[in-house]
């Protein structure tokens, strides 16, 4: 229990800065890494404290359920599904609808999309397969949700020529540290298709939601919240910063020996390693493990870096959304970094925590158009230390933590 009588895990809605305007349609998003069932059971080691019983996916859907009744969302984006179908089933009972893009190669999970019939109605769908671009088999869905209007007055009954649209963007980013320039090459795609539908759109307001393989203030991330990346000024293996969310020693304990110089001479798996899920799904192999951290031609390439009038340009890399991280918006950011929670920026601290892993790499980002009215609280990181080596829990289905924000419409989009 806290110090305030409530469970460690109790969440709480914590609000915004700057209130919406009033009279704005709202809804709420959720972005949530479930844990795929076939990777959950394949690979118990992340997994070795829960009880087989707990990592079941019978168990595992109906903790699903009842959390995601918590939050009452009106858009989901998931990710790791390979179980749609029983997910559709459920959530059809309870007033969704959803589509699924499956990764391609030999991996069969994927991402989803699910949004509330009775707020949202779907104009448009597509995916992009990486694979097609040589980014690898990690998969991104667009969709574009108009919204059903629960306040109509006179006057905005009047602006019956116009609708509230939002181009929904869910993504899963390949895992690999190394892989830098994939990572941006993934990214990077998206967020051109996701500018090109708004502006097909009339200049929707976009939200963008996924587990993106990356911590707060990576290059990653900064390439997405300042809109561009110089490459001369990053390692490749330094773009997503998960080494540093990495924990270094798995039951049972073994010696390492960890440096700045990222020293991996210690006995047992080297400080950088594989992540077991992807490379059975045939996403990585160890040998790009041992590859320098220098950017190659062709890497800059997939990257998508510009050419311009210096050497320093060819380098560049850039988009042209304009998002913001809705967890970064939240007011007393100081009682939220002291309670442990989030980091100065406000990001979570922890979405994210197995075995191997205790960091944050799950975002909501928002474009213009959007307001963000409050985000629903991480879970303290020294809490979730002390109770569990790791997630899932007896109540909690998946290693990672569900993100949640409240987003009010400020403009309205014409129809085409």
């Amino acid at each position: 229990m806290s110090s305030s009588g409530r469970p460690w895990d109790y969440r709480e809605w914590e609000y915004a800065k700057t209130p919406a305007p009033p009279h704005c349609e709202r809804f709420i998003v959720v972005s949530y890494n479930i844990l795929a069932d076939y990777l959950a059971s394949t690979h118990r080691n992340l997994y070795n404290h829960i009880p087989d019983d707990m990592m079941k996916w019978e168990w595992r859907k109906e903790k699903l359920m009842v959390e995601l009744g918590l939050w009452s969302a009106d858009i989901m984006c998931f990710q790791e599904v390979d179980k749609f179908h029983d997910l559709e089933e459920q959530l059809k009972c309870r007033g969704y609808s959803g589509i699924w893009k499956m990764r391609t190669g030999i991996a069969i999970d994927g991402c989803a999309i699910f949004w509330r019939t009775s707020r949202f109605k779907l104009l448009h769908e597509e995916s992009i397969e990486f694979n097609k671009h040589q980014l690898r088999d990690n998969v991104a869905q667009i969709c574009v949700l108009e919204i059903k209007s629960q306040n109509e007055d006179e006057n905005e009954a009047a602006e019956s020529d116009h609708k509230k649209v939002v181009v929904v963007c869910n993504i899963h980013v390949l895992y690999n540290p190394k892989r830098g320039e994939i990572k941006l090459g993934q990214v990077r795609r998206l967020l051109e298709r996701a500018d090109a539908v708004s502006k097909s759109w009339d200049d929707a307001p976009v939200l963008l939601c996924g587990d993106f393989n990356c911590t707060p203030n990576s290059p990653l991330y900064n390439f997405i919240s300042q809109q561009k990346l110089n490459l001369s000024r990053v390692d490749r293996d330094k773009v997503s910063g998960q080494a540093s969310a990495q924990i270094s020693t798995t039951p049972p304990p073994r010696p390492q020996s960890q440096s700045e110089s990222g020293d991996s001479s210690c006995v047992g798996v080297p400080v950088t390693t594989v992540d077991v899920k992807e490379l059975v799904a045939g996403m990585d192999k160890i040998t790009t493990y041992d590859i320098p951290s220098v950017w190659s031609p062709m890497e800059i390439a997939t990257a998508g870096a510009t050419s311009g009038g210096s050497e320093d340009c060819n380098l560049l890399i850039q988009h042209s959304l304009q998002l913001k991280s809705t967890y970064t918006e939240v007011k007393e950011l100081e009682l939220s970094v002291n309670s442990g929670t989030r980091d100065s920026n406000g990001e979570p601290l922890v979405t994210s925590y197995n075995r191997r892993f205790l960091g944050s790499v799950d975002y909501i980002w928002r474009s213009q158009g959007l307001h963000t009215v409050r985000v629903l609280a991480p879970f303290p990181k020294h809490a979730m230390q002390y109770w569990t080596p790791g997630f899932p829990t007896d109540k909690w289905a998946s290693d990672h933590i569900a993100l949640a924000s409240e987003l009010a419409f400020t403009k309205h989009i014409n129809n085409n």
